[in-house]
């Protein structure tokens, strides 16, 4: 602990460190499992499936039932589920997964023993990981506001298709992991030149003593590249969104469009990410830049996004919250035998239809 920061400070940043590690696990665990529960609990997409087939018309259930058997529709299914908002929610909820169990931890662990790591390997893999965490989740708000731009501005070009996300998403991945090598070389296990007690502690590399230009230089470039990554996102944020709330406007006579509600439905919610994003990383921008005076807790505030993204989707999706619902109701849910094996079965399926359709006839 510097001489800067207070103990209210500290005890401060610590608790919001275990909380956000303990917290962000587990919310974003159940994010991870309610996007992949047609891959890991395949039964319960029998209960989702029921609201599939009410949205359907009964013409188009008729139709499915008629050419499909369970495993194709089941199929059709999960493929509607998985589109381009949902792909970048799942990949949001897996990086803040990983960053609530082992970054997190790790910053933890550098603070709770004051920076004073047992070896080097701890400061640079916190290095890594907090430079990793927030240059991805800098590009990654850009190519969801890209996204949700081509979707409800421009519908018709089909510009970022769910193989282009996965393209887009592992180039960034790898840039990111690339980038975050080269920010190692930033930290080093050695005595400061401002330390009173010569106790060897993880330091920036500007704040150690005998230090060449070419690194302080260095320094400077991973810094200020990651900060250019935030400001670009907070630019592209702005623009974008405002640009899909204009279209919003001018289409809100059709707004009740399926099709468009959903995909503006959508943008709202990963609009609120962003803007959580933005909020929560911007103290630890400012104050690493020394535009603000410093705090521990602000310069660790950035860890509290990797928290932020369940609460934001269980607040605001109602989808969502029901599907967390079936999730978390799945040991209630008998896999191999159950009452609905017979209404989904294709026979009874059938039979609803032909008295769905002898319905209509008499009509």
């Amino acid at each position: 602990m510097g001489d800067d920061f207070t103990p209210a400070d500290y005890v401060a940043t610590l608790t919001m460190l275990g909380i956000v590690s303990v917290l962000g696990t587990l919310g974003n665990l159940l994010v991870v499992g309610v996007y992949l529960q047609h891959l890991l609990w395949p039964h319960l997409q029998r209960y989702s499936l029921k609201g599939y087939e009410i949205n359907y018309s009964e013409r188009q259930c008729a139709t499915l039932t008629a050419n499909y058997d369970d495993t194709t529709l089941t199929d059709h299914f999960c493929a509607r589920q998985m589109t381009t908002p949902t792909f970048f929610i799942l990949v949001l909820a897996i990086v803040d997964l990983i960053v609530c169990c082992f970054v997190v931890p790790l910053a933890f662990y550098l603070e709770f023993v004051e920076l004073k790591a047992s070896s080097e390997l701890w400061c640079k893999l916190h290095a890594f990981g907090s430079v990793c965490n927030t240059m991805f989740s800098s590009l990654l708000v850009i190519a969801i506001a890209l996204d949700r731009y081509f979707a409800i501005c421009h519908p018709l070009k089909n510009v970022l298709t769910m193989r282009r996300a996965k393209i887009l998403t592992a180039a960034l991945a790898i840039f990111c992991c690339v980038y975050g090598i080269l920010s190692q070389d930033m930290m080093e296990l050695a005595v400061g030149k401002f330390s009173n007690d010569n106790v060897p502690r993880c330091h920036d590399a500007i704040e150690l003593e005998n230090i060449t230009s070419t690194k302080v230089y260095f320094y400077h470039i991973i810094q200020k590249g990651n900060s250019s990554c935030f400001v670009l996102s907070i630019l592209v944020v702005l623009i974008l969104y405002s640009l899909i709330l204009r279209a919003a406007l001018k289409a809100q006579r059709r707004i009740r469009n399926n099709a468009l509600w959903r995909e503006i439905r959508a943008a709202i919610v990963l609009f609120v990410v962003a803007v959580v994003y933005i909020i929560v990383f911007a103290p630890s921008l400012l104050s690493a830049n020394q535009l603000i005076p410093g705090t521990l807790f602000g310069y660790n505030s950035y860890y509290l996004n990797n928290m932020s993204n369940p609460l934001i989707y269980c607040f605001m999706s109602q989808a969502f919250r029901r599907r967390l619902k079936v999730l978390l109701c799945s040991s209630c849910i008998n896999p191999v035998q159950s009452q609905d094996d017979a209404m989904f079965s294709r026979s009874g399926r059938r039979e609803r239809i032909r008295r769905l359709m002898s319905t209509v006839e008499d009509g």
